[in-house]
């Protein structure tokens, strides 16, 4: 936004800050148990800016706020577009790993080293030898 946007806020923000000052000074001033220092400056500096437009420093550094906030939003924008082409070559990687995986199964078998699931499959494939395979191992332990 523009400083003009802030002087404008600043108007009506004005208007109920030198409310509660007017009704500090109704109820005493600065002899009363009313009266606040920290109200009657901002009332004061308020009125000062106010008074010098909407160029004065206070209404561009708040612009300034905006201009930071715009940077960070096309930088979180460019973040998350990131964080996108990341997670597309990480599920391009998994497809890749869980095939290689299967490739490898494949070829553990394929060379008999297999030896999770290589006796279920001999068994399997030379059903009459089962017993002497069973004999064998039993000779080992």
């Amino acid at each position: 936004m523009k400083p003009g946007h802030y002087y404008n806020q600043a108007e009506k923000a004005f208007k109920i800050l030198d409310a509660f000052h007017s009704k500090m000074f109704e109820l005493g001033g600065e002899e009363s148990d009313h009266w606040c220092d920290e109200l009657n400056h901002n009332q004061r500096i308020l009125d000062q800016a106010l008074t010098w437009g909407k160029e004065e420093e206070l209404f561009v550094d708040a612009a300034k706020f905006d201009e930071k906030i715009k940077f960070l939003d096309n930088t979180n924008f460019e973040y998350l577009e990131q964080i996108k082409i990341l997670k597309d070559k990480i599920n391009f990687n998994k497809k890749i790993q869980n095939r290689l995986k299967e490739e490898k199964k494949e070829y553990l078998k394929e060379n008999n080293m297999d030896y999770k699931t290589i006796e279920k499959r001999l068994a399997n494939q030379y059903p009459d030898l089962i017993n002497s395979w069973q004999l064998l191992t039993i000779s080992y332990y």
